[in-house]
């Protein structure tokens, strides 16, 4: 589970509403996960986790405006992201485990975004 927000810029290359865009995307997000250890004995624990997420994606897209004031928006793209992991156990287990989670996240430091959207335009 999580929630972020994300902070963007619109270039409408027809300038107008209604036209093709590229635009930039930054956005931070936070969340809440858990991963599972096993010891040598072949007992599992879970430890639970939050990990945030910053993010930059650069995107292309279409709007789409409508006379009625409605618009359908499509949008895709990519971008770079970093992503931590951590823990508030003090055991020393659950320490490796986010250590190891985080490592995993940045292994592939690849941010995808999209939207498809009905607005409304006032």
């Amino acid at each position: 589970s999580g929630f972020g927000g994300t902070l963007g810029y619109r270039w409408h290359w027809r300038g107008q509403q209604s036209s093709g865009f590229l635009g930039v995307n930054a956005s931070v997000g936070v969340g809440s996960a858990s991963t599972t250890t096993m010891d040598s004995g072949g007992m599992s624990t879970t430890w639970d986790l939050s990990v945030r997420t910053i993010a930059v994606t650069g995107n292309i897209g279409k709007r789409w405006q409508l006379d009625n004031g409605f618009n359908v928006t499509a949008r895709i793209g990519a971008g770079w992201a970093s992503r931590t992991a951590s823990t508030e156990s003090a055991d020393p287990s659950a320490k490796q485990a986010a250590k190891d989670v985080e490592d995993l996240l940045a292994f592939l430091p690849v941010a995808f975004d999209g939207e498809l959207s009905l607005g409304y335009s006032f």
